[in-house]
């Protein structure tokens, strides 16, 4: 920990969907990263937000006697609805918002963390931020009139009308230039019933870019599951209406599912997991990016006497093993798992598989890449890969560890990613018979492309 600064820094992290403390190896980053803030400096303040489904975000109706029960039950029943179709969005939103409005002082330097549906909260926070501001202290009664407003202005396809009245608002009610510095988000999805755009009305597979100053984002590479689709930034750049407001950005795709980008698996003793690795990436980019500005860095705990795994000396020297042990070859020593919830074995029990391959037998609206552009048409997914647009390749932004699991044995080699359009999106009857779990794995005839651009045998 450096010397004080002369600000302050707010750093909020957004747990995904489901997701907890849990106190074990079933930890998301998120948590990992909470825990190894340096929480007893002065001049920095820190909020962990649990995922979307992990308790009722407008509270029990009631807590008298006779409706204690009900009350209970209730909640968990909302809380368990909200998980499928994240119908508490705006409430995580909203109480970001008002932690910023509590602690926010001018000048302060904001850093905010986001994973899966977590992560779409935080770009959406960051958004909100910039469009309509951040109110006065004192003010919560007016945060929900701010939400509802903001988001109408986003539905309309952020039309002028709207824009005027966001405009006045933001300068009768907020302050001045209040700017996230960093945006750090693993594998972000857009799954959230209140912000999905009705039926026909044309869409992007990205927000806007998010005005924060410094982007950072890990993506999974082998994720199938229809509605764990990424929001990408890599288009949305394009659309920034200034440029000049992001410094740095970086979209970085990381071998495993969502959950193994993420975290949030439990492990077995001895064994490691893949979420290390974009774990380890994303601490090393917050790190650099201020490198010479003491006043503007994270302040870290650095060992843990009692737990000398735990830190980021700990963090360093998990990931420094997975590598080396990698590059030896040894990598199935490490007991690293891709999970794949569409398959038997994969991480999902008997229901849960087949529960969510009713979802991709389904004619759901997802988006596809033909060319450079995105389209979104009405059909099955059956567990197809992700598309990976080419300029990920063309900007080297796949993580190098997949080649070195692919030599050490940890992936097949046409577990490589595919960049660009895919020939195929998948076998339906061969989906049918997944669906059943008498194929373990499906067959997914693509060409690979390795992280230095070759071609796959």
């Amino acid at each position: 920990m450096g010397e004080p600064s002369t600000k302050n820094r707010l750093v909020l992290c957004f747990d995904g969907t489901s997701n907890r403390f849990q106190a074990n190896s079933a930890d998301t980053n998120i948590v990992k990263i909470y825990e190894m803030l340096d929480r007893e400096t002065n001049d920095q303040y820190h909020y962990y937000q649990p995922g979307i489904g992990t308790y009722d975000a407008d509270g029990p109706i009631s807590n008298t006697r006779y409706w204690g029960a009900f009350s209970k039950a209730w909640s968990k029943f909302k809380a368990k609805l909200d998980e499928g179709f994240a119908f508490s969005f705006a409430e995580h939103v909203m109480a970001g918002y008002k932690f910023l409005m509590r602690y926010y002082a001018t000048g302060d330097d904001i850093y905010i963390f986001g994973f899966s549906r977590g992560a779409y909260t935080a770009r959406v926070l960051s958004e909100m931020i910039h469009d309509i501001g951040l109110l006065s202290r004192g003010n919560e009664e007016h945060v929900s009139l701010a939400w509802y407003k903001w988001s109408d202005y986003c539905r309309s396809g952020y039309k002028e009308d709207n824009l005027d009245y966001i405009k006045d608002y933001k300068k009768t009610f907020c302050r001045k230039d209040v700017k996230v510095h960093f945006l750090g988000l693993f594998d972000c999805v857009n799954s959230v019933a209140n912000l999905e755009v009705p039926l026909f009305r044309r869409i992007s597979p990205y927000l806007r870019c998010p005005p924060a100053t410094h982007i950072r984002h890990a993506v999974s590479v082998h994720e199938r599951r229809a509605k764990f689709k990424p929001t990408l930034f890599l288009f949305a750049n394009k659309h920034l209406e200034e440029p000049g407001e992001v410094e740095s950005f970086k979209e970085h795709w990381f071998a495993g599912n969502h959950g193994d980008v993420g975290g949030g698996w439990p492990l077995d003793k001895g064994s490691y997991a893949l979420s290390e690795i974009s774990l380890k990436w994303m601490v090393d980019q917050v790190i650099a990016i201020d490198p010479s500005m003491e006043n503007k860095r994270l302040a870290w705990h650095k060992t843990d006497s009692e737990d000398p795994d735990k830190g980021l000396d700990g963090l360093e020297k998990r990931v420094s093993h997975i590598h080396n042990s990698l590059e030896r070859g040894n990598g199935k020593k490490l007991g690293l798992i891709k999970h794949d919830l569409l398959v038997q074995g994969g991480g999902s029990s008997w229901l849960g598989r087949r529960f969510w391959w009713l979802l991709e037998l389904l004619p759901l609206s997802h988006f596809e890449l033909e060319g450079d552009k995105w389209v979104q048409p009405w059909s099955s997914n059956i567990g197809g890969l992700r598309d990976i647009p080419e300029e990920v390749a063309i900007n080297n932004d796949i993580d190098p560890s997949i080649d070195l699991m692919v030599k050490a044995g940890v992936l097949s080699d046409r577990e490589r990613p595919f960049f660009g359009e895919k020939p195929f999106r998948g076998y339906p009857y061969q989906g049918l018979w997944n669906l059943w779990g008498l194929v373990g794995r499906r067959k997914i005839k693509t060409k690979p492309v390795s992280v230095d651009g070759d071609s796959g045998h």
